[in-house]
């Protein structure tokens, strides 16, 4: 019996007798086990596929829920930026509405995309996209009105209704096709359900019948070996095909000895094992086919081992796996049974190993995809339950469970009644068991209040649709419960804001009105008036004070105030609403923002009303400083007619003509500094004087000073005194400038000092500081004048009535000359009648760092005689001022001839060949400087020519140089500067 149970064909045909099956039924059993793997393996893939659609339909439904919200969203940032325009003009937002507008065409495209496939979704959007072009075209003519007819016009548009049917129209499509989403939705989460179901339920009934046909397998192969022991020959006939049979198994057949040792190996089992047939032979089956515990990770006791000493059937306990020679680890079933001889004898066991690493991953495929599917409604954030009509509840997402504050292991299985769930009073619940009761497969809705943990009482849309063909027979019903609390209040709070806002338009009406009524006055008691006025209009029945001054008024809890701010930030008052009549009514954040709109307007109004009274003022100065100007000017030039008629009188003796020449001298001297006076203000303003510093004795300066006014001091018959330290004071100064500067303070006390009056000149040294002081007892200076003496033009209005008034720069002169110098002068009077005082402050050097100031050449007699006579031309279109120079150098021994324009100068200057030509540059036919540049390349350098104008700025004189001139005189010219320019062309020194 051992050698038979040797012969591994000798074991197969044991294994028969053992199995009692039949060879035919072995195959039809193989055949139908291969063919239910297969119909599985399909089953589970088709599983697989739907539950990744589902998926994909899902994610696709959220999708197209944000795109709606986005299309909503970009709607209300285009409303919200157009009305921020229409009321306030500020161009920051317009950009934002222009986005906006740009972004809804994409949006639209992409939220028609999501919903491709869905005729109804696509006729809501299409009747959505008219809808969003009406309301943008409405949006941008409300903007244009604005832009082209004011503010007025665009809110009455819009009160009037502009576009409130597009606005409407938009938010119904919005709502039906969020809730169309909503549904779609829960049907694909419906969908998705049922389809891991029907995945689970597949593999369940293919494995339940691979399993019972594997045991029918087995008993018959159990008939066939008893069959066998009746026949031995039948066994030999059937022994290469039992051998085949086992071969072509898809199961691992192990056969064993009684002591467990192997005697067959199928070539699953190799595969399985890792071993080969011949190599296993004689092994212990425990060695070659080694089993663990899937979970724990313990070796199993191999169940042949225990069908031998059992004498049972033995399977493999739950999940277990198979290691292979190699340690390749795979999921197996397994079964083992003893074998028996003709005597009941064990002679060993046979084991059917069964890989399902497939099916296990497939289960794990299929757990995966259903917690797949559950993490995507558990992602939805209205909390959803899924109800039998009974009302009991099959499943809830993950905002369901939180929301309510219940735990699954509490929910499931279980009645959704008013005990189960806080919050769900019995209202829900009628209204549940309505829909579960009723017929119909529309989706219904109630909207009712909820008290939901931890957030109180909340209104709550409970949404309900029954889910065909979802589950067993009976239709199931997905609730949805939706928290509106916000945005119902959110509405409510839209429909005071509206309310608010027409307000706000009436109120933005009244103070464009206030806004034209304190523009149309001019004088600021007259703004204070209008702003009381128009504020107590607006903001009645507050009343308005208004209050100048920079100090705050004080707090109170019972009014508010709004400062008044001028252009440059300083405080001009306050304007302050207090005192309501009725006591009921209140101040809110929109009345303090319209009353700060109001204070603007009124501050600009009232610094248009100073800069118009300032404008007015300004226009009396420039009067009064023409008037002056002309009086000044004609001062000089009637003394200056006076003594041409002497000159021309044919009997005058030639001391009167000596006195008129005289005259008309010191006449010329004094228009020449009005003019000097002028050009220098306009020069140091425009900061075009650079200082010539250097080191000088102040006695110098005050000689020098002296010099220049003594004549008007004595002439108005006051007494000067001067008094000067006895020490040696030294400036680091320009000595032409501080001169200027004492010599119009002295002239000016002269001006305003009656005859006989007295007139002071001080010096004195504080520390590091030299203080000049030029004081007078004449006509004095009022208080309120004292801040602007130092303005240009500005003259006190009664000192215009002397004979002698000047033009207002003197002062203004002395004050930029002593800030160039770093120094700084003020003015002091006790009143009119009372005299006045001029007070310079001047830094003093520290030490020696400028070099001494040159000595003063000594006056001398001024001749154009340059050693001999010359041959010049005088160009100029004056007839008188050409004449009259030609006839003085005539007369001084120089040969002169004269034209008036520029060609003439050309051609004179190579026909007559001067030596000398003096050239004025304003000349019809050709200017100076193109008849020098001409002059220059006929002549060359043989002469000298000078320019003679009346324009002596460094750019006038750049330009000169630049056109060919030697020299720039300017009018009336200097006598000593063109004997200087004579005694040149001799190659003399000048003197």
């Amino acid at each position: 019996m051992r050698k038979q149970l040797s012969d591994p064909l000798a074991t197969l045909a044991a294994l028969g007798r053992v199995l009692r099956i039949s060879t035919t039924g072995v195959i039809i059993a193989l055949a139908l086990l291969v063919a239910l793997l297969v119909v599985n393996t399909v089953m589970t893939y088709e599983s697989m596929t739907r539950l990744k659609t589902d998926s994909e339909k899902v994610q696709r439904a959220h999708s197209a829920l944000e795109a709606i919200q986005s299309v909503a969203l970009i709607v209300a940032e285009a409303e919200s930026t157009q009305r921020g325009y229409v009321v306030t003009g500020d161009e920051r937002y317009v950009k934002p509405f222009e986005d906006a507008l740009l972004a809804l065409p994409s949006a639209l495209e992409h939220l028609g995309e999501l919903s491709s496939g869905r005729p109804a979704q696509l006729e809501l959007i299409a009747r959505l996209t008219e809808q969003v072009a009406v309301r943008s075209e409405s949006l941008r003519a409300v903007i244009e009105l604005r832009n082209e007819s004011g503010i007025d016009a665009a809110r009455l548009r819009i009160v009037g209704g502009d576009g409130r049917a597009a606005s409407d129209a938009i938010r119904k499509c919005v709502d039906e096709l969020t809730a169309n989403e909503h549904a779609n939705l829960a049907a694909r989460v419906a969908t998705t359900e049922s389809d891991s179901a029907d995945a689970i339920r597949s593999w369940l009934l293919t494995s339940a019948a691979t399993a019972i046909l594997l045991l029918g397998a087995v008993a018959a192969m159990r008939a066939n070996v008893v069959a066998r022991a009746r026949s031995s020959r039948a066994l030999q006939e059937q022994h290469d095909l039992l051998r085949t049979t086992l071969a072509s198994v898809v199961d691992g057949i192990v056969v064993t000895d009684a002591d467990g040792h192997v005697t067959f190996l199928n070539s699953v089992a190799e595969s399985l094992t890792g071993w080969s047939a011949r190599d296993a032979i004689g092994v212990s089956v425990a060695t070659v086919l080694q089993l663990r515990d899937e979970a724990s990770g313990l070796d199993i006791e191999n169940p042949a081992m225990l069908a031998i000493t059992g004498r049972e059937v033995r399977a493999t306990p739950g999940r277990c796996v198979a290691i292979a020679a190699d340690g390749t680890e795979r999921a197996v079933d397994g079964s083992a049974a003893p074998l028996y001889d003709h005597e009941q004898n064990v002679t060993g066991a046979v084991l059917a190993v069964h890989d399902v690493s497939v099916q296990r991953g497939n289960e794990r495929d299929i757990a995966a995809a259903k917690a797949y599917a559950e993490s995507i409604v558990d992602t939805i954030s209205d909390p959803l339950v899924i109800l039998e009509p009974s009302l009991r509840v099959r499943s809830a997402n993950l905002s369901f469970y939180e929301t309510y504050g219940v735990r699954k292991d509490s929910l499931v299985d279980r009645p959704l009644l008013e005990d189960s769930v806080d919050g769900w009073g019995p209202e829900a619940i009628r209204w549940l068991r309505r829909e579960a009761s009723s017929s119909g497969g529309a989706e219904s809705s109630i909207e009712l209040e909820q008290t939901i943990p931890r957030r109180g009482r909340r209104v709550v849309v409970l949404s309900a649709r029954r889910l065909r063909g979802v589950g067993d027979s009976n239709d199931l019903i997905l609730l949805a419960a939706r928290d509106v609390t916000d945005s119902r209040a959110n509405e409510r709070r839209v429909a005071e804001l509206l309310q608010n806002e027409r307000e706000n338009a009436r109120r933005l009406r009244q103070l464009a009105a206030a806004s034209l009524n304190l523009n149309r006055v001019h004088t600021r008691e007259r703004v204070l008036e209008v702003l009381r006025e128009e504020a107590h209009g607006i903001f009645a029945p507050w009343q308005a004070s208004v209050e100048l001054g920079a100090q705050p008024p004080e707090d109170s809890s019972e009014t508010y105030s709004s400062p008044l701010v001028g252009r440059d930030g300083h405080a001009l008052g306050w304007v302050r609403l207090g005192g309501a009549q009725s006591g009921t009514e209140t101040l809110d954040e929109n009345d303090a923002a319209l009353l700060d709109q109001l204070a603007v307007v009124a501050s600009v109004a009232i610094e248009n009303a100073r800069l118009y009274e300032e404008l007015r003022d300004g226009d009396r100065r420039k009067d009064e400083f023409l008037a002056t100007l002309a009086h000044e000017l004609r001062n000089p030039l009637a003394p200056v007619s006076n003594a041409l008629m002497i000159l021309r009188t044919s009997n005058a003796e030639k001391r009167d003509r000596d006195h008129a020449s005289t005259v008309i001298e010191r006449q010329v001297a004094l228009l020449v500094r009005l003019v000097d006076d002028l050009l220098d203000v306009s020069r140091i303003t425009r900061g075009k004087v650079a200082l010539k510093k250097q080191r000088i004795d102040l006695a110098e300066v005050v000689a020098r000073a002296l010099e220049v006014s003594r004549p008007i001091v004595d002439a108005s018959g006051n007494i000067l005194t001067v008094k000067l330290p006895r020490e040696r004071i030294t400036l680091v100064a320009d000595p032409a400038r501080m001169a200027q500067v004492l010599s119009n303070l002295l002239n000016n006390a002269a001006k305003y000092t009656e005859s006989g009056g007295h007139i002071r000149l001080d010096a004195e040294r504080h520390d590091d500081e030299l203080v000049l002081r030029v004081s007078d007892d004449g006509i004095g200076i009022p208080a309120d004048m004292l801040p602007r003496i130092f303005d240009m033009f500005w003259q006190v209005s009664h000192a215009l009535e002397r004979a002698q008034g000047g033009m207002g720069i003197g002062l203004s002169l002395v004050r930029h000359l002593v800030d160039l110098h770093g120094g700084r002068v003020e003015a002091k009077s006790d009143g009119l009648g009372r005299g006045a005082e001029f007070i310079v402050h001047l830094p003093l050097p520290a030490r020696s760092t400028e070099p001494d100031a040159p000595a003063a050449p000594k006056p001398s007699e001024v001749s154009l005689i340059g050693g001999r006579g010359r041959r010049i031309l005088v160009v100029d279109d004056n007839l008188d001022s050409s004449e009259s120079l030609r006839v003085l150098l005539g007369l001084q021994g120089h040969t002169v001839r004269s034209v008036h324009d520029g060609e003439a100068a050309v051609e004179q200057s190579v026909e007559f060949e001067p030596e000398l030509i003096l050239l004025d540059i304003g000349l019809p036919r050709m200017n100076g400087h193109d008849a020098a540049r001409a002059i220059r390349a006929r002549r060359g350098t043989g002469v000298t020519i000078v320019a003679m104008t009346g324009w002596g700025q460094a750019e006038d004189r750049r330009r000169s140089r630049e056109a060919g001139f030697d020299h720039h005189l300017v009018k009336p010219i200097d006598p000593s500067l063109l004997r200087r320019i004579l005694l040149e062309l001799d190659g003399a020194p000048a003197a």
